[in-house]
Formats: structure tokens, C-alpha cells, sequence
């Protein structure tokens, strides 16, 4: 008998292990509930019909597998609420978040849970900016300077004495006279100036100074030049000037009088640097 009653309480026992077990499976099942909402930065977690008192829950957040977020929270039962935060790329690509609870307190799951979403934040990366166009091709060179242009060539005083015709053409575009010391000649004056020669003058005198007669006719070579185009330098501009600033012309009827106040050595001087603009460049 009594090995009957040992038997028979042992039974009873297992009875009773099994019934509380299933028990708590349904207490667990009653007891921890929650539910979750899940946006590209946010999960909220509401519990409810948890047990009372003090509650400890370990939150994760998972995306495509990897590990997101998790934290540690505690919370007054029966129900509670909780939000924790992380960030979906808003790379325009879809993202398959899993978002889960479990009660550290009492060692269950929490059902309800896991909640999952698949999101897409964002839009596409916006597409990389074109390449800045070329660079506009460099500016032709600029085309090469002209030629200088042909040197007018001169002519000398004799070559005016024997062409008249040239003299008087040029005199007329200089406005009709042509400058000679103080005097403003017309072409037939500055002609016979020109045609003079020592011995040989009909109406135009120099006293005994032939030199200065000379520098009467290369004065008025290089003015003829220098109206048809001729440059002459400036050293051959200042002895002009100079001369005629000390020739004296006078006229009475046909005659033409010339005289100079310059030292023999100066109106060579002056010849020199004027007879060689009107023969530098002689156009034979």
C-alpha cells in the first residue's frame, strides 16, 4: 500500500507541474503585449497588459539584416510607451526594417512583436551635375601688322630744276607758296631759285655767297620731299628750321634777293645734314 501512495502522489505531482506550466504560458501570452510604429527615423513602442510594477525591455532595431539601433528601457506596468530613434538613408533605395522587444524582467518575448516595414526615404541622389562645357577656343591670333609702307623716295635740287613741272605740282598742294626763310614764294619763284647758278642767275642774287645759295635750294628740295610724303628726322626738321630762321628773302618785281646772317660754318653744317635727307633716298 504504501508503494501505492508514493506511485499515486508522483502522478499527482507531475499533474500539477504540467497544469501550472501551461499556465504561465497563458499568463505570458495575456500579459505582454505591444505593438510598434515605424517611420525612416523612429520606431514607438506602445506595451500594454504587462504585468505592474517595474518592467525592463530590451528594444533592436534591425535593417537588411544589420543591426540599427537597441536600447535598454524600464517602465512602470501595466502599460508603457517608448520611442527610439535612428535614420534610414534616404537613398531613394528600399530598406526592410525588423523591429523587435523582449521583457528582460521575465525572460518572454513580447507579442505582438516584431513589427517589419519596408521603407523608401527619400528620393534617388539627384543626378551629378553636367560637366561644365568646354572652354571656348582661344581668339585667332591677331592677323600681322601691315607692311610699313614704301618709303617716298626724294629727289634732289637737281632733279626739281630740271622738272619744273613737278615743282609747281607739288607747290600747288601745299596751298600755293612755298616757305623760304621770311618769305612765303610762289612756284616760279622757288623755280628760280632753283635754276640758279654761280655765274648764271637772270633775277636772283646772294651777294658772293655761294654756299648760302646752296642751303636756299636744299631747303627747298626738302620741303618738296617731305610735301610729297618724305619723313625727314628730327635733326633734319631743327636744321630747316634753323636755316630758315636765318635766311632773309626780299622781292622787288622779278628779283629775288637772299642773305643769311649764318656763319660760314654753320650753313655748312646745315647743307650737310639737309643735302643728305634729299639724297638718301634719291628716287634715281
Amino acid at each position: 500500500m504504501k508503494g501505492r501512495r508514493i506511485g499515486r502522489t508522483f502522478l499527482l505531482t507531475c499533474v500539477v507541474a504540467a497544469v501550472s506550466a501551461a499556465v504561465f504560458v497563458s499568463v505570458a501570452s495575456a500579459n505582454y503585449f505591444g505593438g510598434v510604429d515605424i517611420t525612416c527615423t523612429s520606431a514607438t513602442y506602445n506595451y500594454s497588459t504587462f504585468p505592474s510594477g517595474t518592467q525592463a525591455v530590451h528594444e533592436t532595431v534591425w535593417m537588411d539584416g544589420v543591426l540599427l539601433a537597441e536600447k535598454v528601457v524600464d517602465f512602470t506596468g501595466p502599460t508603457g510607451t517608448d520611442t527610439i530613434n535612428f535614420t534610414v538613408p534616404s537613398d531613394g533605395a528600399s530598406h526592410f526594417l525588423e523591429v523587435n522587444s523582449y521583457s528582460i524582467t521575465n525572460m518572454t518575448p513580447v507579442f505582438g512583436l516584431p513589427g517589419v516595414a519596408t521603407l523608401t526615404c527619400g528620393g534617388p541622389p539627384p543626378p551629378p551635375p553636367p560637366p561644365p562645357p568646354p572652354p571656348p577656343p582661344p581668339p585667332p591670333p591677331p592677323p600681322p601688322p601691315p607692311p610699313p609702307p614704301v618709303g617716298v623716295c626724294t629727289y634732289t635740287k637737281g632733279y626739281y630744276r630740271n622738272h619744273a613741272s613737278v615743282t609747281s605740282s607739288v607747290i600747288a598742294g601745299m596751298g600755293g607758296t612755298i616757305a623760304l626763310g621770311s618769305k612765303n614764294l610762289t612756284a616760279a619763284q622757288a623755280q628760280d631759285i632753283l635754276n640758279a647758278t654761280p655765274g648764271q642767275s637772270v633775277n636772283v642774287s646772294w651777294g658772293t655767297d655761294n654756299l648760302l645759295l646752296n642751303l636756299s635750294q636744299q631747303v627747298l628740295a626738302s620741303e618738296l620731299n617731305m610735301a610729297r610724303g618724305s619723313t625727314a628726322s628730327s635733326a633734319v626738321q631743327s636744321a630747316i628750321t634753323q636755316a630758315n630762321g636765318a635766311i632773309t628773302v626780299t622781292t622787288g618785281g622779278l628779283l629775288i634777293h637772299v642773305s643769311t646772317s649764318l656763319s660760314k660754318s654753320s650753313e655748312s653744317t646745315l647743307v650737310a645734314l639737309i643735302e643728305g635727307f634729299n639724297s638718301a633716298n634719291d628716287c634715281h
